[in-house]
C-alpha cells in the first residue's frame, strides 16, 4: 500500500502544482487540475501513512490529507474553508510538538 501512495504521491503532485500556477495565470482548466492533483494528494497521503499503523503516520497522514483539502477549498472558495484550515493548522501543531518534543525511539 505504500508504494501505492508513493506513487499516486508521484504523479498527483505535479498535476497540483500545475493547476496552482494555472489558477495563478487565469488559465482554462485550472480548477479542474486543482480538484484532481490536490485530492490525489490527500489520497495518497492515507495510502502511504495510515497502513502503518503508528501515531507518527496517523499525523503525519492526517496533516497532509487536511492541510491539502484545506488549500483546495480556499483555492475553489467553497464554504467550510476557514473552519477546515483551522482542523489543518491543529493537527499541524499536534504532529509538529509531537515530532519536535516526543521523537521515536526507534530512529534516534
Amino acid at each position: 500500500m505504500q508504494k501505492l501512495g508513493n506513487r499516486v504521491l508521484l504523479y498527483s503532485l505535479p498535476v497540483a502544482i500545475l493547476g496552482a500556477a494555472f489558477k495563478l495565470m487565469h488559465f482554462p482548466y485550472s480548477n479542474q487540475l486543482l480538484i484532481v492533483g490536490l485530492s490525489s494528494v490527500a489520497l495518497g497521503a492515507v495510502l502511504k501513512y495510515f497502513p502503518e499503523k503508528k501515531p507518527d503516520a496517523y499525523l503525519t497522514g492526517s496533516a497532509i490529507f487536511t492541510g491539502c483539502m484545506a488549500v483546495l477549498f480556499t483555492l475553489m472558495h467553497w464554504p467550510n474553508s476557514t473552519w477546515l484550515k483551522e482542523v489543518a493548522i491543529v493537527v499541524a501543531a499536534i504532529w509538529g510538538v509531537k515530532t519536535l518534543f516526543f521523537p521515536d525511539k526507534e530512529n534516534t
